[in-house]
C-alpha cells in the first residue's frame, strides 16, 4: 500500500509541475552568462534582504507574482542591485532591452510600461507587472 501512494504522490507532482510549466506557453528569453551570474547574484541578496520565499523566482518563471508588500521589495531590490534600476524606481530601458534579442522588440514594450508612480518600490513593481502582461517572451531566470 505504501509503494502505491508513493507512486501516486509521484505522478502527481509531475502532473502539477507540467501544469505550472504550461501555464504560461511564452518563449523564455535566454541571456548572456554575465546577465544570469549578475541577476542571479541579485536574486539571492534580495531573498535574503527581504525575507521572501525562494519560491518567487518560481513565480516569476511562471509568469506570475504576487500583490504582497515583500514581494513588491523584492522585485524592486532585484532591479536596483542587477543594475537595471536606480534606487528611485527609474528603469533602465535601454539597459535591460539591449540584453534581449532585437526581435523582441522590448525598448517599445518597456516604455510602455513606465509607471508614473511616486514611491520607488510601487513604480519598479507596477513596471514589472505590465512587462509580465505584455512580453512575448518569460523570464529566463
Amino acid at each position: 500500500m505504501f509503494e502505491h501512494n508513493k507512486l501516486l504522490l509521484v505522478v502527481l507532482v509531475f502532473v502539477l509541475a507540467y501544469y505550472v510549466y504550461a501555464a504560461d506557453d511564452r518563449p523564455e528569453a535566454t541571456f548572456r552568462v554575465d546577465v544570469y551570474r549578475n541577476v542571479y547574484q541579485a536574486i539571492f541578496k534580495c531573498i535574503s534582504e527581504t525575507g521572501v520565499h525562494p519560491e518567487a523566482i518560481q513565480l516569476i518563471r511562471d509568469g506570475t507574482y504576487e500583490e504582497n508588500a515583500a514581494f513588491k521589495k523584492f522585485i524592486y531590490c532585484n532591479y536596483v542591485k542587477s543594475g537595471y534600476a536606480t534606487e528611485d524606481g527609474e528603469m533602465k530601458i535601454d539597459d535591460i532591452a539591449n540584453e534581449f534579442p532585437p526581435e523582441y522588440n522590448m525598448i517599445t514594450i518597456l516604455k510602455n510600461c513606465i509607471s508614473s508612480e511616486s514611491d520607488p518600490v510601487e513604480k519598479i513593481f507596477n513596471s514589472f507587472k505590465c512587462y509580465q502582461k505584455s512580453s512575448p517572451v518569460r523570464m529566463g531566470f
